[in-house]
């Protein structure tokens, strides 16, 4: 086992090192050798609801990062090549290899290069750029922002920084998600007041260090009346396919996820989650088996299964 062990970090290392250096950022080989040494295998957790053909608990890794967890609660999660960047309130990561869904493999713990306590990383979506480099969107929710890292299974570096000003199409409004979708589009969602807002930009040079999204950048955009926060609370969502999945549930709300046709904008399905789910949804990703959900509490992963997409 030490020996699969100490070649698996070898083989990070060679990934992290040749990544890092077109990045201008020095890999540490100990700290990665060190932080590697600690992974270990976590047992899965699995309770079986009254329909294991649509929802079920896939695993429970229990807190991830390190003791200030027990203060920042689970948020955002997104997954490239089988590697899922967990993300914890003010920024906080730890990567696991889910090559096994179920028995998730701890790789590393970081922190984001927007790490603050302005940074709620509600949730998080990846994209990749023509040479491989991953770089995730990082929701902080407050103030409008979006922070853009480059990540790799060991390191994170903040590269760009997104704000939403007051906008006509949003009604001066700014507190919503901001993520960058599979169709290489900037997506914001949330609510003020009792709507629900919804609007497609263009996605920045990567180039750009401080971005301000204004009126001309909002491409496509629509609202829902009647919403009513403390009765359906929103979260986070992705967008693949031309679909926004977008969950909501907590604070005594039911867990559900809403899936929106972009080009319609048509609400094409609701899944009723509320069965299985008691914590807060807080983020989505798609993976082979079905469509994960993460929540705040204790790091349960759900596995939405095809089944119930249908």
């Amino acid at each position: 086992m030490f020996a699969k062990r100490r070649y698996f970090a070898l083989l990070l290392l060679i990934f992290v090192g040749t990544v890092c250096s077109a990045c201008g950022i020095k890999a540490l080989e100990k700290e990665v050798e060190d932080q590697l040494e600690d992974g270990v295998p976590l047992e899965p957790v699995v309770i079986v609801p009254e329909d294991t053909t649509k929802v079920e608990l896939i695993v429970k890794t229990g807190k991830g990062v390190d003791n200030r967890c027990d203060t920042w609660s689970g948020q955002g999660g997104a997954i490239r090549d089988r590697i899922l960047y967990r993300l914890y309130d003010t920024g906080l990561c730890q990567t696991y290899d889910i090559t096994d869904l179920a028995r998730p493999f701890k790789i590393a713990k970081f922190e984001l290069g927007s790490h603050m306590l302005g940074n709620h990383a509600n949730c998080v979506q990846s994209c990749v750029d023509t040479v491989g480099n991953v770089f995730l969107y990082v929701s902080g929710l407050k103030g409008g922002r979006a922070y853009v890292e480059w990540v790799s299974p060991m390191a994170a570096m903040l590269v760009q920084t997104i704000t939403l000003m007051p906008t006509d199409v949003f009604d001066g409004k700014v507190g919503f998600n901001i993520i960058c979708g599979d169709d290489g589009y900037l997506w914001i969602f949330g609510s003020a007041g009792n709507k629900l807002y919804f609007g497609k930009a263009r996605k920045p040079d990567i180039q750009e260090s401080n971005v301000l999204l204004t009126d001309k950048d909002i491409l496509d955009h629509w609202t829902v009346d009647g919403y009513v926060y403390h009765q359906d609370v929103w979260q986070g969502g992705m967008v693949y396919g031309g679909y926004l999945y977008m969950l909501f549930g907590g604070n005594g709300t039911p867990a559900h996820l809403a899936i929106y046709n972009v080009k319609t904008h048509a609400r094409v399905k609701d899944i009723d989650l509320s069965s299985v789910i008691r914590e807060e949804p807080e983020d989505c990703e798609l993976v082979p088996e079905g469509i994960l959900v993460f929540t705040n509490n204790g790091d349960n992963y759900y596995l939405v299964r095809p089944a119930a997409l249908n």
